[in-house]
């Protein structure tokens, strides 16, 4: 009971609340000179996921709970939301890379076969006496591209078989109780999200999506469709300190051949 009108308790006291970088929360103490009370309503609060400490006096009893929500407003819970933008990078076959001069998206089959012919010294570059010398009109089409050719030749000869290409990722962090009502779409999962799709759907801040990539999709002379947008990957989630459930979605830029991914939404 209340100790000080003699009611039957627990009674919650003043309270107190705020916003810290884990969210709205309140703190709210109950009291009562029934330690019995007070254990009953802490297993209450336990089994609801809330942090939560009883003290039990000579003449009274404590429990004080933190709640992820302003309790004099009983206002729902608001998950706190991380915004993140991580600049990475890959390494990719050369031959497979959308680099920025743009001379592997000229390059044509024809000479793509051409090129590994000769490093490996096979078929029209067969050389049993090793006195023959590669030279740029040993490749196919037009006097540029057969100088492209010869370059990229010169460089995979020299062991310069691969490109590093950017691959950002922007992460979308919750953090919330255990209590929230967690609701995760799949929807679209594996497929490919525009810039413009991206910020529609989840309302980054300003500030996640400045500079972010605006790469136009190369036209590769093998006419093979690549676009370039962001993978909408599964989510994760996990329990973590403060009794806290942390959800976590990533969306991974890159160049995607729209024969498997389909077309970019």
């Amino acid at each position: 009971m209340s100790v000080k009108t003699g009611q039957p308790g627990p009674h919650p006291q003043p309270t107190s609340y705020g916003r810290t970088d884990a969210g709205v929360f309140s703190v709210v103490p109950f009291e009562d000179v029934d330690a019995g009370r007070i254990n009953q309503l802490a297993a209450v609060y336990d089994a609801q996921g809330y942090n939560y400490t009883v003290e039990h006096g000579f003449a009274k009893s404590k429990l004080t709970v933190q709640l992820s929500y302003n309790y004099q407003q009983q206002g729902a819970e608001v998950p706190v939301d991380v915004w993140e933008y991580q600049s990475q990078t890959a390494q990719k076959d050369l031959f497979a890379a959308a680099v920025f001069t743009g001379i592997t998206a000229r390059l044509s089959d024809q000479n793509r076969t051409l090129i590994k012919q000769a490093v490996a010294k096979t078929g029209p570059f067969e050389d049993p006496d090793g006195d023959d010398v590669v030279i740029y009109q040993d490749f196919a089409g037009t006097q540029l591209e057969k100088q492209e050719a010869f370059k990229l030749y010169l460089l995979t000869s020299a062991g310069v078989t691969d490109a590093i290409v950017q691959t950002p990722t922007i992460r979308h962090t919750q953090v919330v109780s255990q209590v929230y009502p967690i609701t995760i779409s799949k929807t679209n999962i594996g497929r490919i999200y525009s810039t413009a799709t991206l910020i529609s759907e989840n309302n980054p801040p300003q500030w996640a999506v400045t500079g972010l990539p605006t790469d136009t999709d190369p036209a590769f002379a093998s006419g093979i469709a690549l676009s370039y947008g962001w993978l909408k990957c599964g989510p994760a989630i996990q329990n973590i300190a403060y009794r806290k459930t942390q959800i976590i979605q990533e969306f991974q830029w890159g160049l995607w051949a729209t024969a498997i991914y389909g077309s970019v939404l």
